[in-house]
């Protein structure tokens, strides 16, 4: 009786090991196959993948297809304050790019949060009227990289000061959210010597901003630069490959101080490194040591502004994810209110607090 079972069994133990073997087989071959999606899409290859969908015979391609309304998702969106500070803090940025650059990085830039500057310039070293840029007369290359800042400064000053209230350079792959540089800018002073940005306290006495993050300039910053250009080039080096920390110097020979950018809780608004370092606080030893915004106290997110200003190593489709982020993606039923996070007036001078 037993044995009679156990054959009549059999059949039931052989399907179950069978179906158990073919779930196995087309599991594995799936795994294999999203592992070696992943390894083909890398993110270079990501990259290349997302320059090819945004260029323009792409989007010639696409001039057919529906598009999604967006301007309805934002009509609920409460954009008074943040247009108010447009008209009242008026910010000029010229952006640091080069040709090989002009139709993926400066075009990209020109079209996500470059639509919220004031004034806004591409510096390259030919003339491109698809962006458009303007061309300053200098060498493409690391090494002449503080020749061109100088040459660019040089055409805002002379075009351009009576345009805007501060003066932004920024790289073409920095991304800058411009509605939180201008209520940070707001409870600063222009007619002041003073810039601001990511700071490091080396090479220059009163430490330099990165270029990277970009830095800011008051309107008597540029003009103390501007009205002694006689004598910049005693000043100021005319060509170097460290161009944030030339102008630093050049800043301090000027007279024009550094001051501190961290909010009301001592947290950070311009990052020099990509969005991820400082959001998960793995920063590199150089950092640790050259950081003067409070790296060795605070680290990650608690270190970060609420109304960050301006991250770097930012690629072009990198750029759209964070429009998506900063600007679209809101969860369901949280209304924020307007935080009050600028620093008093009369704020601690920030030599004193990490000096």
């Amino acid at each position: 009786m037993l044995q009679t079972a156990g054959r009549r069994g059999w059949p039931l133990v052989a399907g179950v090991f069978l179906g158990i073997t073919i779930t196995l087989y087309f599991d594995l071959n799936t795994t294999l196959h999203i592992s070696h999606v992943h390894e083909r899409m890398s993110w270079p290859a990501l990259n290349t993948f997302r320059m090819r969908m945004t260029s323009p015979s792409h989007a010639e391609r696409q001039n057919d297809l529906p598009c999604p309304d967006l301007s309805r998702l934002a009509a609920d969106d409460d954009d008074t304050v943040s247009k108010q500070l447009e008209k009242e803090v008026r910010v000029l940025v010229w952006v640091m790019t080069h040709p090989d650059n002009h139709q993926s990085k400066a075009r990209v830039v020109r079209d996500t949060w470059g639509r919220r500057v004031n004034k806004l310039l591409f510096i390259s070293s030919i003339n491109d009227s698809s962006i458009p840029t303007i061309a300053v007369n200098v060498s493409e290359g690391r090494k002449h990289l503080t020749a061109k800042s100088q040459k660019a400064w040089r055409y805002v000053y002379e075009n351009h000061f009576h345009d805007a209230d501060w003066f932004m350079k920024a790289d073409d792959n920095t991304y800058v959210i411009m509605e939180n540089l201008r209520y940070f800018l707001s409870g600063e002073n222009t007619s002041e010597p003073v810039h601001f940005g990511h700071l490091f306290k080396t090479i220059v006495k009163q430490g330099f901003y990165s270029g990277g993050s970009g830095y800011v300039l008051s309107k008597e910053a540029l003009r103390r630069w501007g009205e002694k250009g006689k004598d910049v080039a005693k000043l100021c080096r005319q060509d170097d490959s460290g161009e944030d920390n030339a102008m630093g110097q050049c800043m301090e020979s000027l007279g024009v101080r550094v001051d501190n950018s961290t909010d009301a809780l001592g947290r950070t608004r311009f990052h020099c490194l990509k969005p991820e370092h400082h959001v998960v606080g793995q920063y590199p030893a150089w950092y640790h040591r050259f950081d003067a915004n409070g790296a060795t106290v605070f680290k990650g997110r608690e270190k970060m502004s609420d109304y960050a200003i301006a991250f770097h190593y930012i690629e072009p489709w990198q750029m759209e994810v964070m429009e998506y982020f900063v600007y679209q993606l809101t969860p369901y039923g949280i209304v924020r209110g307007l935080k009050h996070l600028n620093q008093p007036r009369n704020h601690t001078h920030l030599k004193v607090l990490y000096w």
